[in-house]
């Protein structure tokens, strides 16, 4: 099992989770959205294709979305030193909500990092 947590704030109070720091709705009839401009190398987000990914508030809360990744591939981001970012292409299950936080949690950690158990 592959899974990965990841902080993805709210734009506001009265955001949905599309719209999201990245995340957006690709296909409304397959639940399949993308999280994008992450900073991992491609070669390690490809790993966690078959896998789940959980996004959260904060590491303290459970997750609010996420599913099983689809896919994963560069995207540009502009806004940042290092342009060369990652999104996930993911199918949204109900049962990737209510996950608690698993992986690294120091105070700076965005990211659980790709965990495998088995």
């Amino acid at each position: 099992m592959k899974f990965l947590h990841l902080i993805c704030k709210k734009a506001d109070e009265n955001s949905e989770w599309i719209g999201r720091q990245g995340v957006s709705l690709l296909e409304k009839s397959t639940h399949t959205y993308e999280s994008g401009k992450w900073d991992f190398k491609l070669e390690d987000a490809k790993r966690l294709i078959g896998g789940d990914i959980y996004l959260h508030e904060t590491k303290q809360e459970k997750s609010a979305f996420g599913g099983k990744v689809i896919d994963a591939y560069e995207v540009k981001a502009d806004d940042v030193s290092r342009t060369s970012r990652i999104a996930f292409k993911f199918q949204f299950s109900p049962s990737h909500r209510g996950v608690a936080w698993k992986g690294a949690s120091h105070g700076m950690a965005w990211t659980s990092g790709i965990i495998e158990e088995d």
